[in-house]
């Protein structure tokens, strides 16, 4: 497999358009419902924090650079967006 720097994996497995929708649908739920784990049951703001930045470094190892700066901005916003909507302002 040859590793792509702006693309990562994702460019050598060569899926087709509709699989590629599917694979980022997936990504997004399943960020979604990282982020909301550790909203919920993590305690610590620190855990938190280095949590989200192994996730989002998985992304860029994984997905390269587009992949894992698209991550990266998708895990801040939907971590200000699920503290904001549950009532927590801290």
């Amino acid at each position: 497999m040859d590793y792509s720097y702006y693309f990562g994996f994702l460019a050598s497995i060569d899926l087709s358009i509709p699989e590629y929708l599917f694979l980022a649908s997936f990504a997004i739920f399943v960020t979604l419902g990282i982020l909301t784990y550790l909203k919920f049951k993590v305690n610590s703001n620190y855990t938190k924090i280095i949590s989200m930045l192994i996730y989002a470094f998985f992304w860029f190892l994984l997905g390269g650079l587009i992949c894992g700066f698209a991550m990266s901005l998708f895990i801040g916003i939907a971590f200000v967006l699920i503290n904001e909507f549950s009532g927590d302002y801290s």
